[in-house]
Formats: structure tokens, sequence, C-alpha cells
């Protein structure tokens, strides 16, 4: 089952998806890897397709609110 988590990156336009299915996939495969070794050989797309994401959500979010953006700090 493929998944992934958009947002809408502004209040009228097009939902922005910030976790894709390739980054589901990759949590999975870490999941069933669990290892120094596995992490270090996939880090930085686990950075790109995961902890990148992550770090920009709130900005996204903040974007979508009704009555506009919230300064973020």
């Amino acid at each position: 089952m493929k998944q992934h988590l958009s947002l809408h990156a502004a209040k009228d336009g097009p939902p922005t998806t910030l976790i894709s299915d390739a980054s589901f996939d990759l949590l999975a495969q870490l999941s069933q890897n669990n290892t120094k070794d596995w992490y270090d050989i996939h880090k930085a797309d686990i950075k790109t397709q995961c902890y990148t994401p992550f770090d920009e959500m709130p900005e996204h979010v903040s974007n979508g609110l009704i009555d506009g953006p919230l300064p973020l700090e």
C-alpha cells in the first residue's frame, strides 16, 4: 500500500508532498535493517527523504493557516 503525506503550502495552492512513498519505503527498510552499518550506508537518503521534510513541515503548516502564516523563528 502506497502512502504519502501532503500539505497545502498556501490556502489556495495545490498540496505539496512532503513525505513521499519513497520516504515510507526507506523507513520500512530501516525497520527491517536496524543496524548502524545499514544506517550509515543510507544516511544521506534518510536525511533528504525523512529529516528534511519534517524540518520543513512547520513552515508548510503555518503557510496554510486561514489567517495567514505565523512568524517562525
